[in-house]
């Protein structure tokens, strides 16, 4: 019988530090949130290159960005034209036609 209360005791705690870690995480994601309210900045893309090298295509206010990150630094490449991106998301880009002829 002292074995069962022991083992219910150690389920008990253990419950009580998921609650906790569970409130913690709850908390940390809606402060996030509270500093990005506007959406003025979104990740569109990641693209994973390597160990610690990633592509992400970026939207900041209405503009369109490439950037390369690594560990020890992150690069523009270049604004890309939305009128472009859009098409080719619909299958519409001249130049993906021209490039299949």
């Amino acid at each position: 019988m002292e074995y069962a209360f022991e083992l219910l005791k150690v389920l008990l705690a253990l419950l009580i530090v998921l609650a906790i870690f569970y409130g913690i995480v709850k908390f940390m994601k809606d402060k996030r949130s509270l500093f990005n309210k506007t959406n003025q900045l979104q990740v569109l893309e990641k693209c994973y290159l390597d160990t610690g090298h990633i592509l992400y295509l970026v939207k900041v206010v209405d503009k369109v960005w490439l950037l390369s990150s690594t560990k020890e630094k992150i690069e523009f490449i270049e604004e890309i034209d939305t009128i472009n991106l859009e098409l080719q998301e619909k299958g519409e880009s001249n130049l993906l036609k021209n490039s299949k002829d």
